[in-house]
């Protein structure tokens, strides 16, 4: 990261000095002042950033300008809604691990709609005995003309139509899970 803002700051500093006529002594201070900009912008850490500058360079001559700048860059950043690279890469490991587990779609809810067959795995057993998909709750059961609501002791039999409750990303997955189970194929 450091190296990306370094690049990006002589770039700049290059163009500053090439064209704008900047005093060329001050090539070094917007490489470092680059530097600390993106990396409050990447990792959302200012106070980090503007320490770590001023360490590497053994100075507080620019320690209002890496402020500044930290400040600005922390700004937009969380104005543009980027997220931080942590958050990411921690976003990125969970879904290696468990995609499923990872909502990609929000907060948004859909109901699925599954009908217990005959012969399927769950029918006969108590609503405690049923391992349901992660992500998922159980709102009702639909037996013929009444609609149950769910507990424990509750018995699930052939014909009732299960009504559950998803995050819309997993509406697939859960679909999938419960079709087997409910079916007369079931687990």
């Amino acid at each position: 990261m450091l190296v990306l803002g370094a690049t990006i700051g002589a770039l700049f500093g290059n163009a500053a000095v090439t064209y704008f006529g900047f005093d060329p002594g001050l090539f070094n201070n917007l490489v470092i002042i680059a530097m600390a900009g993106f990396f409050t912008a990447v990792v959302r850490a200012p106070i980090t950033g503007v320490i770590l500058l001023v360490e590497m360079t053994g100075s507080f001559a620019s320690l209002l300008s890496l402020t500044l700048v930290s400040v600005v860059a922390y700004v937009v950043a969380d104005l543009l809604k980027s997220a931080p690279i942590y958050d990411t890469l921690l976003e990125n490991l969970i879904k290696e691990k468990d995609p499923a587990a990872f909502d990609v779609r929000g907060d948004e809810k859909v109901t699925v709609e599954v009908v217990v067959q005959h012969g399927a795995a769950v029918a006969g057993k108590y609503l405690k005995e049923i391992d349901l998909p992660k992500n998922c709750l159980l709102i009702a059961i639909r037996r013929g003309e009444r609609d149950i609501i769910p507990r424990g002791d509750t018995k699930i039999l052939a014909g009732d139509i299960l009504v559950l409750m998803t995050d819309l990303g997993q509406e697939t997955f859960t679909r999938e899970i419960l079709t087997r189970v409910t079916s007369c194929t079931g687990l």
